[in-house]
């Protein structure tokens, strides 16, 4: 195990870490000492619902395209799938923990995120977005050959949703690719609504991996 998880982080930037995890503790502070009641539920959210899927996104246009071992990578055996399963479920791992610990060192301080559903509801809300963006990640970066590229890729459709989020949530075809559907509760937790949404995005997630496995196959495409 500990010689697995070595390979997978050999040439991989840790420093991309610290931004998040500085993210992370900024908004407990918001959740814990600037706010109370319902205050402190939607400005600490934030966190999970938007901040979230941005972080999963940038993260992922850089995890192969800035390995600085990627050329060592692919003169190995090791499939192109299996490179990018690796990349994608580390981040969505790292991710996983940064809101699970998030939400439960909020519910000791009191912060009750039941309006956004049961625990699983609650999860779907951060979970799905996630895994939409990291898979655009990969996507756009392997498109544009260049990590820089991609991430403005998911920067730029993040700020679009944000922007646009009323029209988004209401518009009958664009809700379906709405990444803030869970965090804005135009629908309720658990209603035919949200779950069209995030089976929409958990399809386009796939197809996206899909996608980026048949670029990264590509190899030459990233070798300088």
């Amino acid at each position: 195990m500990k010689q697995a998880l070595k390979k997978i982080f050999y040439g991989y930037d840790i420093e991309q870490f610290l931004l998040p995890l500085g993210l992370w503790g900024l908004f407990l502070l918001i959740g814990i000492l600037f706010f109370e009641g319902e205050l402190a539920v939607d400005r600490s959210v934030a966190f999970l619902g938007y901040v979230m899927p941005l972080l999963s996104g940038v993260l992922a246009a850089n995890a192969l395209l800035n390995d600085t071992a990627l050329e060592l990578r692919f003169s190995t055996a090791q499939s192109a799938w299996r490179m990018l399963a690796e990349r994608i479920l580390l981040l969505f791992g790292f991710l996983a923990l940064l809101a699970i610990s998030f939400q439960v060192i909020l519910a000791f301080a009191g912060v009750d995120y039941a309006k956004f559903g049961g625990m699983l509801q609650r999860q779907l809300v951060w979970a799905v977005p996630c895994l939409m963006m990291l898979t655009l990640g990969s996507l756009g970066s392997f498109l544009a050959r260049n990590a820089i590229a991609g991430a403005g890729i998911v920067s730029g459709l993040w700020i679009l949703q944000v922007v646009m989020r009323i029209w988004f949530a209401q518009e009958p075809v664009m809700q379906y690719i709405f990444l803030f559907q869970g965090m804005m509760r135009v629908h309720l937790p658990g209603s035919a609504g949200l779950i069209r949404n995030q089976i929409s995005l958990t399809i386009l997630s796939i197809l996206f991996f899909i996608a980026s496995g048949l670029l990264l196959m590509r190899q030459e495409r990233y070798l300088k």
